[in-house]
């Protein structure tokens, strides 16, 4: 919550005034309470592939690494923030932890299918060539 923002505080933005002024304008959305603190949210990452690494992007190429100082300036900058009118928001009772875990299943099941395909590909070999066993021994799983 910032205590030190409301809808009339300074939009971040050189296009806008304030706040109630870029919802007005770009919305059409006129903020009853004025007086409101405004809300500093954390996005919600659009990396949500967890089979590459941290510092590669989704074409593979690395990322750049910035220091702790260009992070802190960043976090302190309006427009690097997401700031939301209360009023204008609305609460889903989703719990975090069910979140983490959905946005995790895309990644196990393609990790699922990967595996399922290698022990097709696997079983094909082995009819195919001769090379491997048909089937594998109940039980035992190989790490």
């Amino acid at each position: 919550i910032c205590t030190h923002l409301n809808p009339q505080s300074d939009f971040p933005d050189a296009g806008f005034e304030t706040f109630e002024k870029y919802y007005l304008t770009k919305y059409g959305i006129q903020i009853c309470n004025l007086s409101q603190p405004l809300l500093d949210v954390d996005h919600t990452s659009g990396r949500l592939n967890l089979l590459t690494p941290r510092h590669v992007n989704r074409k593979g190429v690395a990322l750049p690494t910035t220091s702790e100082e260009t992070k802190r300036a960043k976090r302190e900058n309006l427009q690097q923030k997401q700031i939301l009118v209360p009023e204008l928001c609305t609460i889903h009772p989703f719990p975090a932890s069910l979140w983490r875990k959905a946005v995790c299943l895309p990644t196990i099941l393609y990790r699922i299918n990967a595996l399922l395909l290698a022990d097709q590909l696997r079983l094909c070999v082995a009819r195919e060539v001769g090379l491997g066993l048909n089937k594998l021994p109940q039980g035992k799983m190989n790490a």
